[in-house]
């Protein structure tokens, strides 16, 4: 059983395993998302999310992380066995929730298009 949490729970290790082993980077509005090896001791996908305080006020910042974490889960981009990592800038707070899904599906699942 997958629990949503343990998806986007990373330890420092997982962190720097992951920055170092980037395979892909995508752009899309303000968004950066970074394809990277996952750690071998994990059996599905995760992401991380990276909200910087200049990237809008703090509710902004929840709502995008909150939108991300939702799409991840909700579309099972977990079974794509890969840790993706999301960098979050000022634009992206203006991404409309559909736009942000099909970037999102489109680029962690694109076998499903």
């Amino acid at each position: 059983m997958i629990l949503f949490r343990n998806l986007f729970r990373f330890a420092q290790k997982e962190v720097s395993f992951s920055f170092d082993n980037i395979l892909d980077k995508k752009y899309y509005r303000g968004l950066k998302l970074l394809k990277a090896t996952l750690s071998p001791n994990h059996a599905h996908g995760k992401m991380l999310v990276i909200t910087p305080r200049a990237s809008g006020k703090a509710h902004e910042r929840n709502l995008i992380r909150r939108q991300l974490k939702n799409i991840y889960f909700q579309e099972k981009c977990y079974n794509s066995n890969y840790a993706w990592i999301m960098i979050v800038s000022g634009k992206a707070t203006k991404i409309p929730f559909d736009a942000l899904k099909k970037f999102l599906v489109t680029t962690v699942l694109p076998e499903q298009i």
